[in-house]
């Protein structure tokens, strides 16, 4: 199992090596030859030739001075005031706060005739009040739209927008209700952009690449002022790119980029980068198909193998099970005829002979403990137990601990002895079965703990192994089984369900090697668990 997880790992390894090989040679710029620029020369070419655009805008001739080319970028519309609303400047309402303020500043005198106008105290502006700059009111408005939020009449006349429409700032427009389907050229194109399309417009940028257009500018030797820009329809751009050796999108500085054009971004396709690629990277990304093939179709023997085998040791083991309840229930029949003279036995072999009836008796509930225990793996049903008080705890684990003695156990009890109420049967298993793992798989000496916390029995069994032969396993997991193990694998597993169903808890630990076994008082009323 261990191998082919191995070969997993070794070829999922080198397909990420392999992919990693691919991604860098798609995204990495260190890798662009003198080839692939003029290439991507030749093709922005190919399209100017061969793909008209749709429309040509001069942004100048509407904006040509500074105060009008503020009307066009973002960043001037932002606010100096603290309103969160600012189309309240649109209406009365805290007349002139904040504006004393800005006394001195360029356009104060605009700003005071539009706080007297919006507040009544003037009956209308100055004719020539929207032609003069500056034309943003400190909120991040023109004065435009101001005036048209004011609902008047006057303001939402149709004649009197599109003939001041340059007086607008541009993201302005797409709120004008009388505007709708109504623009055209330059001022439909920028009421479409971003945000951060504009500002890469009112910056020059050469190329703009939004999601309905393709904006190149026109640059004239003798007049680089004159912002001027082709609008190219992007569906066109990607039906040109679409038989292509490169691919365009917008540059984003998270992500890899193979050629970077200013604010775009060339990448290869994949028929050039299957180009690029040499013979050896052919097969080492084909080897490592191959090696996750072979590696999947082993590991998926070797689990449906490991399926089979747990399944013929369960039926062994019922079987088992099955053929023993016969000759074990005659035992007990025997023993019991047995028990009606025990009187006339002398006195050393009665001791003998009731020793040997508790044995017949754990070996009859053994057995069927165990059958229930394999229809409890298929049915998923739960241990039966049968709470009783124990006089004596001590005595209980002196009778547990007996037959160890002798291999050299070391057996600590520091309790007191006193009642205890718990299963009559699975306790006793449970213990014998750690013990009897310490002796075959640990390392002498052996020791057993005993001692009460908090209202619990806590009975812990020490060896002194570091525990490496348990490494990798999942404790009291079916059929899982220590390096050294020779058996079914079963024995910690019947361990952990019986102390659970006990409402119990069993705990692990190495260096030294512990198992230690927590159990609580039942109650007799319990019929099962």
């Amino acid at each position: 199992m261990r191998a082919y997880v191995a070969l997993i790992g070794v070829a999922v390894l080198m397909a990420f090596l392999a992919g990693g090989t691919l991604l860098l040679m798609r995204n990495n710029e260190r890798l662009v030859s003198s080839q692939d620029m003029a290439a991507i020369s030749q093709l922005k070419l190919a399209f100017q030739r061969e793909v008209g655009p749709i429309s040509i805008i001069n942004i100048s001739s509407y904006y040509y001075t500074n105060h009008h080319f503020k009307l066009t970028s973002p960043i001037y519309a932002l606010s100096e005031f603290d309103r969160t609303d600012p189309s309240f400047y649109a209406h009365p309402g805290d007349c002139f706060k904040g504006v004393p303020e800005l006394q001195g500043l360029f356009g104060h005198r605009k700003l005071v005739l539009w706080e007297e106008f919006r507040c009544g105290m003037r009956p209308h502006l100055p004719s020539e009040f929207f032609e003069e700059p500056p034309f943003l009111h400190p909120s991040g408005i023109s004065f435009m739209y101001l005036a048209y939020l004011t609902g008047r009449s006057q303001y939402r006349e149709m004649n009197w927008i599109i003939d001041r429409l340059p007086l607008f700032h541009v993201r302005e427009l797409k709120n004008i209700t009388e505007l709708k389907g109504r623009l055209r050229g330059v001022f439909l194109i920028l009421s479409e952009l971003s945000e951060e399309e504009l500002e890469s417009v009112a910056r020059g940028q050469g190329s703009v690449l939004t999601g309905k257009y393709l904006l190149a500018r026109l640059i004239y030797k003798h007049a680089q002022g004159i912002l001027e820009y082709r609008v190219y329809d992007r569906a066109d751009l990607d039906q040109f790119l679409s038989e292509a050796d490169y691919t365009l999108s917008k540059y984003n500085n998270k992500r890899l980029c193979f050629f970077r054009d200013e604010e775009l971004c060339w990448s290869p396709n994949s028929k050039k980068i299957l180009e690029r690629l040499n013979i050896s990277q052919i097969f080492i990304f084909i080897g490592c198909l191959f090696l996750m093939v072979v590696a999947l179709v082993g590991l998926r023997n070797r689990l449906r193998d490991d399926r089979s085998e747990e399944e013929s040791k369960r039926l062994a083991l019922q079987t088992l099970t099955h053929e023993l309840r016969t000759p074990i229930t005659s035992l007990v029949l025997e023993s019991e005829n047995v028990s009606r003279d025990l009187e006339q036995l002398p006195a050393d072999m009665q001791d003998s002979f009731l020793r040997m009836s508790s044995e017949i008796h754990r070996l009859q509930r053994l057995t069927e403990a165990s059958r229930q225990y394999l229809n409890v793996g298929r049915k998923k049903g739960k241990v039966q137990l049968n709470p009783v008080q124990i006089p004596s705890i001590n005595e209980f684990l002196m009778d547990v601990t007996r037959s160890f003695l002798d291999k050299g156990l070391i057996f600590k009890n520091t309790i007191e002895d006193r009642p205890f109420v718990m299963d009559s049967y699975w306790p006793s298993i449970v213990l014998k079965n750690l013990l009897e793992n310490a002796f075959t798989h640990g390392v002498p000496p052996v020791e057993m703990l005993v001692e009460f916390s908090s209202g619990k029995l806590i009975v812990s069994v020490k060896d002194q192994g570091d525990g490496a032969a348990l490494n990798g396993l999942k404790i009291g997991q079916e059929f899982q089984k220590g390096q050294k193990s020779s058996g079914t694998g079963l024995g910690l597993s019947i361990v952990k369900r019986a102390i659970l169903a006990m409402g119990g808890e069993l705990k692990y630990s190495k260096r030294p090697t512990t198992f230690s076994v927590i159990l609580k008082e039942l109650k007799i009323s319990t019929q099962g668990v």
